[in-house]
């Protein structure tokens, strides 16, 4: 299957203290202690993963569902590359938001009355405030986002909002799996075909070649155009009842993952 990819002061000693910090008075210079150095919370010298779902996966608003298998996949392969290499083993957090049935995929109805892309918005926000809190809390931390089919739509939505300068200074890395707005060849993924375009150009400036997305040749999700309309539908309707040769579904099967956990270790190190 191909991949495509893009620490007693003695009193002398009290004395020289007391005489610099008088310098730095006379010259008009403050000395401000803010508290604990940046990361110093538990936790900050390791990598944060923050995965976003796709459709009829979890965790959804209130928690429920079940775990995206692209997902943990590639978080699994990536700790045991940081095990492997002795490094800080990452940690991921699976951004909660709205979790959309499988079947509701491939209803076009759906993607073309815009409440994909409204979904799409709302969790867009609530990853702006997961990303804040991380940065809060260890301002130097290491963060990689990985999305799978809409959960890497609403990476892209999160992209398009955010500055190259912030990009380049809050992320570390970005893989993508079965995005929908995959850009080529025309007309690309489906949201691409119905007009709900977010991130362009497609690999955005800020990331300094730390992004990563993977369309499979037969995901109709993000090759809209590779097949024939028949063709389509078959695909469509596999992945619609969960079976195993649909493409859109196989992303830890067909060494996708492997290729994301990669980039991710050599990314975050």
């Amino acid at each position: 299957m191909r991949i495509h990819a893009v620490v007693h002061h003695s009193r002398s000693r009290a004395l020289r203290y007391g005489s610099v910090l008088g310098s730095f008075l006379l010259a008009g210079v403050f000395l401000i202690v803010y508290g604990p150095p940046a990361n110093a919370a538990p936790g900050c010298s390791k990598p944060l993963v923050i995965g976003l779902h796709g459709v009829g996966e979890g965790p959804d608003e209130n928690g429920s569902g079940n775990l995206s298998v692209v997902l943990t996949d590639t978080l699994s392969r990536l700790q045991n590359l940081e095990k492997q290499h002795g490094d800080p083993v990452a940690e991921m957090r699976f951004l909660r938001h709205r979790t959309i049935s499988g079947q509701t995929m491939t209803d076009f109805g759906f993607w073309r009355d815009g409440n994909f892309s409204a979904a799409v918005k709302t969790a867009s926000r609530d990853l702006v405030r997961e990303v804040t809190q991380a940065r809060n809390t260890c301002p130097d931390r290491q963060i990689a986002l990985v999305g799978y089919s809409l959960g890497a739509w609403i990476v892209d939505d999160y992209l398009a909002g955010q500055s190259a300068g912030f990009r380049q200074r809050t992320l570390s890395a970005v893989v993508l799996y079965g995005d929908p707005e995959w850009p080529s060849p025309a007309p690309g993924g489906l949201a691409r075909e119905f007009g709900h375009v977010n991130i362009d150009p497609y690999k955005p400036t800020g990331l300094r070649g730390r992004f990563m997305s993977m369309c499979l040749r037969h995901d109709f999700v993000c090759n809209v155009s590779h097949e024939s309309g028949a063709t389509r539908m078959q695909e469509m309707a596999a992945c619609a009842i969960g079976l195993s040769n649909c493409a859109h579904r196989r992303y830890q099967v067909d060494g996708a993952t492997e290729r994301g956990a990669d980039a991710l270790f050599a990314w975050t190190r």
